[in-house]
């Protein structure tokens, strides 16, 4: 059983993102929520005055090393610079108003994840993509005066998570394991891995783009020939060796971002439609970084029956133990080959599911590159 294997897909969640130093679904609403309120305070301690406020705020919008220090009010004050570079006063004034009620709605909010979220407050969506987006791409750049330079993701190993620890970038290994596959010929433009992510970020393509061809055996080959990645709820732009303009890039890529409950466009619609139809024929299912909550389940349509699979295998990386997770995982087991009985009138079949869950523990986590190393989407080269 490898993901190189004929109708198998990977699904991704946030957790796969965490090692490069992003904040996980939950914790967005925390991090953002503590970040607004750090801009704001140094917004008042500096200069009170709407005439002074406009200062720090432009300088934000403007140039890296402002958004470096006020990115979230730096990117949604971008959207009111006039071509010639002057912020116009009164849609300033309103989002900063805005922006006191999203701290308030955060601070008293019950929903679990930044997606429930937004759909349960639909009139901040657009403002709290825009900090999504900005968190994000603060995080994913070092910035100097005048530009931004992406972090190192593509490194061999990586120290963004939590601690700063080391640890093996985990696209590396995932990479090997493809390339064995096309050497094996199991892999090929007729036979592409199938990928479905959750996440906004495009750090697996940046990664990919610059190490997949990186063998004398693959030189001058994309990856784009032998893997398909499906955002099932949109994307942030791809991401530049340098990036000049930071708080203008947030607002485009708040534009890319989509959660499970709200109205999407056609591109989104037609990406779900393709993740569920991979979903329906796979085999053998491979989910890391993911935490089967229901919404983003029942949108792959791992709840509904096929008459194309009879049976088929679901492993999952738990990377702490999380029960919940495991709870979540074993409710769509089935030893039975089909339900209702023969005799209704509306035969849906299911396949028959088995749950493959191998799990760490709070005190000693599994990663994603251990889990990698384990074998679960099969072998690595020697």
């Amino acid at each position: 059983m490898a993901i190189t294997d004929k109708n198998t897909v990977l699904v991704l969640g946030a957790g796969v993102s965490a090692p490069f130093g992003l904040s996980l679904g939950g914790g967005l609403m925390t991090e953002i929520s503590k970040q607004l309120n750090a801009e704001k305070q140094s917004l008042s301690s500096d200069e009170t005055e709407m005439w002074g406020v406009l200062r720090p705020l432009k300088r934000a919008a403007t140039n890296a090393s402002g958004f470096y220090k006020m990115p979230l009010h730096g990117a949604i004050a971008s959207k009111h610079l006039s071509d010639q570079g002057a912020l116009n006063d009164k849609g300033v004034e309103d989002d900063l108003r805005a922006i006191d009620g999203l701290i308030t709605l955060l601070n008293e909010q019950t929903s679990e994840t930044i997606d429930d979220f937004i759909v349960e407050n639909s009139s901040c969506a657009e403002l709290v993509k825009v900090c999504i987006a900005a968190l994000f791409l603060k995080s994913c750049y070092r910035f100097g005066k005048t530009r931004g330079e992406v972090h190192p993701f593509s490194a061999r190993q990586l120290s963004f998570g939590k601690g700063g620890e080391s640890e093996r970038n985990w696209i590396h290994l995932l990479i090997n394991i493809i390339r064995q596959g096309i050497h094996e010929k199991t892999v090929s433009s007729e036979n592409k891995i199938q990928i479905i992510t959750f996440n906004y970020d495009k750090i697996l393509e940046f990664v990919l783009d610059k190490q997949f061809s990186n063998t004398e055996l693959l030189v001058g080959k994309d990856y784009r020939d032998y893997i398909d990645i499906i955002h099932v709820h949109g994307e942030c732009g791809d991401l530049k060796d340098v990036e000049p303009s930071p708080a203008k890039v947030s607002c485009d890529w708040a534009g890319g971002i989509h959660v499970v409950n709200e109205d999407v466009p056609e591109q989104i619609k037609k990406q779900r439609n393709k993740a569920r139809e991979i979903i329906r024929t796979a085999k053998e299912l491979y989910f890391c970084g993911f935490s089967f909550s229901g919404p983003n389940c029942r949108l792959l349509g791992l709840d509904m029956p096929s008459k194309e699979v009879r049976s088929r295998t679901m492993f999952a990386c738990n990377y702490d133990g999380n029960v919940g997770v495991l709870r979540a995982v074993k409710k769509y087991e089935v030893s039975y080959g089909f339900i209702p009985p023969m005799a209704e009138m509306d035969e849906k079949y299911y396949a028959e599911t088995t749950i493959d869950v191998v799990g760490g523990s709070v005190e000693n986590p599994l990663s994603v590159s251990d889990w990698l190393k384990m074998g679960h989407l099969g072998e690595l080269p020697g």
